[in-house]
């Protein structure tokens, strides 16, 4: 499920300055520009982001930060809106970063900050190669991310913020390993993950909020839709403009048959669609249009069901997966399935209407 990740470890990056020597673990810590920076990305403020990766650039070559910051901003994109449209940009960024950070561990080898920033380019391009369907070389970079990340905490032990990507490794490897032959002698470690996560929560500085996110998928996953939903009500506030998390409180709210909030969370993820400068996803448009048919025909409104499932088909039969990424919290082939059920069901009730 999880492919999401190690956003706000990267955000970190983003706006942390590097005013100060590489050497100095903390730098990053004092910008209090960090804030402002991780509201702009919860809020699909992307453009204003990118500007300011882009001045980071310029200030310094030399420094990862900017070049991971635009590559977490393009993956924003693609996340959200399920478009493979930024994948050239998000390649490119994030491979330089990732060599910028190891140029960093070679100039400074006891730089807690230089390991934190390596391990989770290598983390989160990870879960990128994990949505393209490359197992194995998903795993590689998440296994080195981890030691990476495992070295920043070991000479830095406040660095609690570390916890979360290796939370997410933990939980990662103990769920794939179920699918994946060659993660099979790997140990369960689902609730060592889960912990590890909940400690950056409580005790991270920047990450408590994505971490927050992520734990909610990890409920979904685990089949605690009460947990999952009483965690979305926390972070509504920050979250409510970002699309990724509109759509998987949608899908919560499926689960917990709420079909009234979940009927109105999947139309505003519609209208984001609709609104934002992006591709448009067939897919992501065909699963929207049949939360809205389900919920409707639980609320005995068969008319406007009817008419949403024939939509949700109609994007369905359009999906291009060269053009397009689908999200792990569905399958589309059992989406689209259920939407072929629902029609059936619907086209059956509207006959007995039609004879009465």
């Amino acid at each position: 499920m999880i492919k999401r990740t190690q956003f706000i470890l990267l955000i970190l990056f983003l706006l942390s300055g590097f005013q100060e020597t590489i050497a100095q673990t903390t730098s990053y810590l004092k910008n209090p520009l960090i804030t402002d920076a991780i509201t702009l990305f919860n809020r699909e403020q992307y453009d204003s982001a990118l500007t300011i990766c882009q001045s980071i650039i310029d200030a310094d070559s030399t420094n990862p930060m900017g070049y991971f910051g635009a590559a977490v901003i393009y993956y924003g994109t693609i996340r959200n809106y399920w478009t493979r449209y930024f994948e050239a940009e998000f390649d490119g960024l994030i491979t330089i970063g990732i060599e910028k950070s190891e140029q960093m561990i070679e100039k400074c080898p006891n730089n807690a900050e230089s390991y934190f920033m390596y391990g989770a380019g290598l983390g989160f391009r990870g879960m990128y190669k994990i949505k393209k369907g490359e197992w194995f070389s998903a795993f590689k970079d998440g296994l080195s991310g981890y030691r990476n990340l495992k070295k920043a905490y070991t000479l830095d032990d406040k660095l609690y913020d570390a916890y979360y990507g290796l939370g997410v490794f933990y939980y990662m490897k103990s769920v794939k390993a179920k699918v994946l032959t060659f993660l099979r002698l790997m140990k369960d470690e689902r609730e060592k993950g889960i912990e590890f996560i909940k400690l950056s929560i409580e005790k991270g500085r920047f990450v408590p909020l994505e971490a927050q996110l992520e734990l909610i998928k990890i409920y979904y996953e685990e089949g605690q839709y009460e947990t999952a939903l009483a965690e979305c009500r926390i972070i509504e506030p920050e979250f409510h403009l970002n699309t990724g998390y509109q759509y998987v409180l949608a899908n919560i709210l499926d689960k917990r048959q709420l079909w009234e909030e979940a009927y109105s969370r999947y139309e505003i993820v519609i209208d984001n669609i609709f609104r934002s400068p992006y591709p448009k996803s067939n897919a992501l448009l065909g699963t929207c249009y049949y939360g809205l048919a389900n919920a409707e025909y639980h609320m005995e409104q068969n008319h406007n069901a009817l008419i949403n499932c024939y939509k949700a088909i109609d994007y369905f039969g359009n999906f291009d997966p060269d053009k397009e990424f689908t999200s792990s919290m569905v399958d589309i082939g059992d989406i689209q399935n259920a939407t072929k059920d629902l029609l059936k069901k619907l086209q059956k009730a509207t006959e007995i209407n039609t004879e009465n």
